[in-house]
Formats: structure tokens, sequence, C-alpha cells
């Protein structure tokens, strides 16, 4: 059978009508592109909101293991010190002996139970058994529970807990940069009644503490600290800036993420911690009515 040219015209038509034209073909490619450059773009923000929501989760169960050992041991909170040596002196009116296994995290000696003679023994890098050895293990019972998912380090703790929070006195020490806070600031909150508002005082953070073996110090010494003046706008230790947000929990057990408003801090100390930041100190401000309020304002 023959086709007329008329015939022969249209089916060549009605094949150039089922496919893409160069100019189409070079607009799918491009649309193609933008989607995955969004994708690449959203990627980071994707894994980092999961990651943020597991630091939370983390610091929400160490809180609330912290709320059920005081449940369980007549209100008293877990301390948040993790070794009694250094700037701790031994005439401390909230003596070492009672006080050392409320400790959250026995870090001195790790690698033996609390048995050591705490006035000579030597600090220890922390190991498995520092987190096994403390209050709250019982309540935990997962090392992945200690460590944020943006920890770059190897340290196996990445938390610190408010120094001034289960305490006779901010760390239970007056030796050494911390003997320079003024006794009005000191408050006895070994118990949880004694916190006025538990649902806005830091109780956990990610801190940043580098090892220093020169001075016997390990990740995250103790707990975490920034002057309670106003107008001092120290920092004893620094927030792990491993997040645009700085990841916390509150001692009610509710957590929360605190946008940092300065780019000072990045540029602080390397080890992390004595730091005062310049006016207006709008972070430093932040986190110091963090500490205590109701009583720290």
């Amino acid at each position: 059978m023959t086709h007329t040219a008329d015939e022969r015209q249209e089916r060549r038509n009605r094949s150039a009508r089922g496919g893409f034209t160069v100019t189409e073909l070079m607009v799918v490619i491009a649309i193609i592109a933008i989607v995955v450059g969004l994708v690449f773009v959203a990627f980071p923000k994707i894994t980092g909101g999961a990651r943020a929501s597991k630091c939370m989760a983390n610091q929400r169960g160490i809180a609330m293991a912290s709320v059920t050992y005081a449940t369980d041991n007549k209100t008293r909170l877990v301390s948040p010190r993790t070794d009694p040596f250094g700037d701790v002196p031994m005439a401390n009116p909230f003596p070492l002996a009672g006080s050392y296994r409320h400790f959250w995290v026995a870090g001195f000696n790790a690698a033996a139970p609390f048995n050591q003679n705490l006035t000579t023994g030597t600090p220890q890098r922390e190991t498995l058994n520092a987190l096994r050895n403390g209050a709250l293990w019982k309540y935990t019972g997962n090392p992945d529970a200690y460590r944020s998912p943006f920890d770059p380090t190897g340290r196996i703790r990445s938390y610190a807990l408010n120094a001034f929070v289960g305490v006779k006195y901010h760390d239970d020490s007056t030796a050494g940069l911390l003997g320079t806070i003024p006794a009005q600031y000191r408050h006895d909150t070994t118990t949880l009644s004694r916190v006025p508002q538990p649902s806005r005082t830091l109780y956990s953070i990610a801190e940043w503490d580098r090892f220093d073996l020169s001075a016997n110090r390990d990740f995250n010494f103790n707990g975490f600290l920034v002057h309670p003046d106003p107008n001092s706008r120290f920092w004893f230790d620094l927030p792990a800036l491993w997040h645009e947000d700085v990841t916390v929990s509150y001692a009610d057990g509710s957590t929360g993420a605190i946008p940092m408003k300065s780019k000072t801090l990045l540029e602080a100390d390397p080890d992390g911690h004595d730091f005062t930041e310049p006016a207006p100190a709008y972070d430093f401000e932040t986190f110091r009515r963090m500490m205590l309020p109701g009583l720290i304002n």
C-alpha cells in the first residue's frame, strides 16, 4: 500500500510530537540540576536537625535520670562534679567523703571504684568505668547517652551539668578562679526543691573543654559555669559550638536550643574556658540568667 505525500508528512509530524526538542531537553536537564542542588543544600540541615533532636533526647534522658535519682535519694540531686581534685579544698563545708558518691560521673581514677585516697589520687582520662561508677549510670545504662552526635572528638562524654545545681554552692569550691565569685552567689541546691525555677534553669549542655595533660584534667572536667556577676562577662567554661544552636536540657527535664548571637565565642580560648566576652556580651547574659534563675538574676 502506498501513502500520499500528505500522509507521510502527517506521520513525520506525529513522530516529532512524540519526542523532545533540544530546547525542551535542556529545560528538563536544568530543572533536574536545580532539584539536585536544592537537595545538596538541604541535606546538611536535614541531618543536622536529626542530630540536634538526638542531642536533646540524650540531655532530656540525663535530666530525667537526675530527677529519678532524687526521688530515690530523699530528693538529693546528683552533683555536677566528676573529679574531687584540683580546686576543691578538703576543708569544704560539704565534705567530699560524703558527697563523692553523688558525682554524676566518677572520672577520678576511673579504672577503680571509690576506694582510692581522695587527697592523693591522680585524675585519669575518662573511661567507660567513669560513667559506670557515676550516680546516674543506674538510670541511663548506655554510654551513648553521654555523647553528643555532633561531637567530633574521641572523648567518651560530651555533656556537663550546671555547676550551680546539685551542690552546696557553685561546684562546691571557693579556691582558684571560683573564689572570685562573691559569697552572695553561694546557694544550696542539693535538692530539687531548692531550685526555684527548674523549667528555666540550665541542667546539661555540650561543653567544649579540651584535655590538658599538664593540668591533670580531662575533657569536661566538673560542672559547666559562667560567672554570675553581670558585670564580669566571664565564661569559666564555653559551650560546644558544633551546631548553629546550642542544645541544652533544663532541671525539669525539658530541652531547648539556644541560638548564639555573637561569633566571639568561636574566637575564644581554644581550651574552651576562661574567656571574657566583649560587650555587649549577649550570649554571656543569656547563659548567666540560665544558671540559677530566681536566685541569680
